[in-house]
This record gives C-alpha cells, sequence and structure tokens, in this order.
C-alpha cells in the first residue's frame, strides 16, 4: 500500500503515520458509538415485542368472567389484545426491516479490530511520540488492512460523529487541565468559547475589505 515512485516503493512518511494513528482513535470512537446507538434500539425494540407479547398471551385467552375479576372491561380488554398484536407484528417488521442488532455485532466488531490496530501502534510508538522508520511500513499496512475489511460508516452520521468524538477528546484534554472541574462545567465552558471564536470569526469576515 505504500507509494510507488517509478516503480520503487516509497516508504510512508512519518506525517502520514501519525495522521493514520489519529485517524485509527477516531474510528474506534466512532463504532463504539454506532454500536451503542443500534444495541440501544434494538434493545427498546425487543422490550416492547416482549411486554406486547405477554399482554396478548396473558387475555387472548381469557374469559369475559375472568377479566371482569381482575377489574377489565372485557369489550376494551378486545381492543388492547388486538391493539397489542398489531405492535407485535409492527415490532417483528421493523426488527426485520431494520437489522439494529446485525449492525450492532458488525460495529462491535470493526471497534475490536480497529483497537487491535491501534494496541499495535502503540506498542511501537517511541517515547517522543514517533515511530521507527524499520515499522512504518507494517504500521501503514495494518491501517489500510483494518480500515478495509472494518464495516463502513454511514456517511450521513459521520460528520455528527466526528463532532461528538471532537467534543469528548476537547472535554477530556479540559478535564486533565482541571481535574476538579466537573463534566458539566468542561462542557459549558467549551461551548462558550466556541460561540464566542464563531462571533469573533463572522465579525472578522464581516470587516474583511472587499474587491469592488
Amino acid at each position: 500500500m505504500a507509494k510507488r515512485d517509478w516503480g520503487v516503493a516509497v516508504p510512508p512518511s512519518e506525517r502520514e503515520v501519525q495522521r493514520q494513528y489519529r485517524v485509527l482513535k477516531m474510528m474506534v470512537d466512532m463504532h463504539s458509538m454506532l454500536r451503542g446507538r443500534y444495541s440501544r434500539l434494538s434493545l427498546a425494540v425487543d422490550l416492547l415485542l416482549l411486554v406486547c407479547s405477554v399482554l396478548f398471551v396473558a387475555t387472548a385467552f381469557a374469559s369475559d368472567e375472568v377479566l371482569g375479576l381482575i377489574g377489565l372491561e372485557p369489550s376494551a380488554s378486545r381492543v388492547a389484545i388486538s391493539v397489542a398484536a398489531v405492535c407485535a407484528f409492527l415490532l417483528s417488521l421493523i426488527t426485520l426491516r431494520t437489522g439494529w442488532k446485525e449492525k450492532a455485532a458488525l460495529h462491535n466488531d470493526a471497534r475490536e479490530r480497529l483497537t487491535r490496530v491501534v494496541s499495535t501502534f502503540r506498542k511501537a510508538r517511541r517515547d517522543d511520540g514517533t515511530w521507527p522508520v524499520e515499522n512504518l511500513e507494517d504500521l501503514h499496512e495494518s491501517y489500510w488492512a483494518v480500515m478495509e475489511a472494518a464495516a463502513n460508516i454511514p456517511s450521513s452520521s459521520f460528520l455528527g460523529l466526528k463532532a461528538k468524538y471532537a467534543r469528548k477528546k476537547a472535554v477530556s484534554e479540559h478535564i486533565d487541565d482541571h481535574p476538579c472541574c466537573p463534566v458539566w462545567l468542561a462542557r459549558l465552558r467549551l461551548l462558550l468559547k466556541g460561540i464566542a471564536r464563531k462571533s469573533q470569526s463572522d465579525n472578522h469576515t464581516d470587516h474583511a475589505p472587499r474587491d469592488s
């Protein structure tokens, strides 16, 4: 995967490997977020399906007398049973169509693969944050191998996930500098700082000289 110049393999640069290391760490977090998102959606649907199924089974074969004994109106109970059956059917279709459980498993597999490669980068990394020249090619190959094997990040989610990762990283660095600062306050400070920078940037753009 190294660049080639007139048929001669050129080893990847230190700068390129540094970039790949940053991308790998970001991708680990992105896949972790997607795994959590799809796992929560899958669990929510499974729990709702379980509730609807239990409600249907528990009341479908009960007589009007039994329903009356537990304080339920027979006619209203029959409507509830029908609604529960329809909901269970719809939830089953949602599970089949969305494949959230399978997507969660794919992103978990990608996270594990990427984590192993990040560990390889870290083990080869020197104390000054650089890598030995003799390891650059192997690290470069490992990067491309795992990126090709890992599940894709949906393009519609990429920017949002990248923004979350950047905020998480900024909050972590802020807490490193201010260990006693609560997480919510660190987020608020960074939010206000970002708004102030955006306002300054807009003002600078508005007052910049324009070509006549």
